[in-house]
């Protein structure tokens, strides 16, 4: 990945909530969820990083990293967190523990899945 692609990952993993692959999406979405919530918007793209980086370390090809397939999931669960849990150290490392379990097994199952069924993994 290159510098670019690499900070601009995590927001593409939050615009695939949606399904969309775009950097830009992404920045509009965690705008929009800023104005609600701030905090919520930290989480999502917290979590969208931490499931960026599980990705890099285990050896996700760079184009899945870029187009952010490996940080939607995370990005959710991250959210989740932040919403159920009280602000705390605990919460942080749940919500860190849990983007990164959430991007090995969703991320390494998708193309484990689509590869058997011999479709492409969804994205626009």
């Amino acid at each position: 990945l290159s510098a670019v692609e690499w900070v601009l990952s995590p927001l593409a993993g939050v615009a695939q909530i949606f399904v969309v692959g775009d950097a830009v999406s992404g920045a509009m979405i965690l705008g929009a969820t800023a104005l609600y919530s701030p905090a919520c918007a930290v989480a999502a793209a917290y979590g969208s990083a931490v499931g960026a980086g599980t990705g890099y370390l285990l050896g996700a090809p760079a184009a899945e990293i870029a187009t952010g397939l490996w940080g939607f999931n995370p990005s959710l669960t991250a959210l989740a967190v932040s919403v159920f849990y009280v602000p705390s150290a605990g919460a942080a490392a749940l919500a860190t523990g849990g983007a990164v379990a959430t991007a090995a097994v969703f991320g390494g199952a998708k193309g484990a899945v689509a590869a058997s069924l011999g479709i492409p993994i969804a994205t626009l």
